[in-house]
């Protein structure tokens, strides 16, 4: 039987499903796999509330920041952050070592992202990263 893990407001997820590349040899894998499965899940939540607090939190345990998300273009939480021009969380991402630079499919770079919204205030905060490709272009 699959075990359960409960996050996001009651919501649940299973852990183990028909045809799983895992093997029962390996459960500790598997759940360390899950674990960050539903860590992740819990950071992009916590995101699209612009919760500091919860996304500092699931930075803490050690949230994959450049974890990619299909929903998103295949971006990252940096994306997501630009995309809802969330700046306080953003800021959190990039002190916390999330990449300024990675491209998503549409070919855009976070500063691509926040020059198209006309948000000066996270363009500043994406200018300050060290990683960031000032000469960027998406084209």
């Amino acid at each position: 039987s699959a075990a359960v893990l409960r996050y996001r407001e009651g919501s649940v997820l299973s852990s183990g499903t028909s045809g799983s590349l895992l093997t029962t040899d390996s459960s500790s894998v598997h759940a360390a796999l899950t674990a960050r499965g539903v860590l992740f899940e819990k950071l992009l939540l916590a995101l699209n509330r612009d919760d500091v607090a919860g996304l500092r939190e699931c930075l803490t345990l050690g949230a994959d920041l450049n974890r990619r998300t299909a929903e998103w273009h295949n971006g990252t939480v940096v994306h997501i952050a630009c995309r809802l021009c969330y700046p306080r969380c953003l800021r959190e991402l990039l002190a916390h070592g999330a990449s300024a630079s990675t491209r998503d499919d549409t070919n855009s770079a976070p500063v691509h992202i926040v020059a198209q919204a006309n948000r000066m205030d996270l363009l500043e905060i994406i200018l300050g990263a060290p990683d960031v490709d000032v000469d960027a272009q998406n084209h």
